[in-house]
């Protein structure tokens, strides 16, 4: 193989990786969104528990209960989305270092390309000015 040959291939190889990576950024944007959510949630719980006044107001119409059941099914939905957020990030990670694996393998096909090239030469210089003649 040629090092031309080799740099396109390593500029293939690069934009392919940088593709890949540029796919995972918005699904850590909304994995970062869920993960927020969630945390956001746990602080309203916490207000919630925390606050006597507000316990004991809640209580005698059941919007205790109610609470309690709306907290729930939030937690349920954001548990669902992360879930399903985390699962296809592990896939794009899996693709993201495959590729720069790719982008590993040519890299180093292109510096031992580089190597043996420049020890060639240095051969052949060395045959030249050893012979006679």
């Amino acid at each position: 193989m040629k090092q031309t040959d080799l740099a396109a291939l390593a500029d293939i190889t690069e934009l392919a990786f940088q593709r890949e990576q540029a796919k995972l950024q918005p699904i850590l944007a909304e994995e970062g969104r869920i993960r927020r959510a969630l945390a956001h949630l746990d602080e309203q719980v916490r207000r919630v528990r925390t606050d006597p006044e507000s316990v004991a107001l809640m209580r005698p119409c059941g919007a205790d209960v109610a609470w309690q059941s709306w907290e729930g099914r939030t937690r349920r939905a954001l548990n669902m989305q992360l879930a399903h957020v985390m699962a296809e990030k592990t896939e794009l990670l899996h693709r993201v270092r495959s590729a720069f694996g790719k982008t590993c393998v040519v890299d180093h096909l292109r510096s031992a390309m580089i190597t043996e090239n420049a020890r060639r030469k240095a051969r052949e210089f060395e045959h030249r000015v050893s012979s006679p003649g």
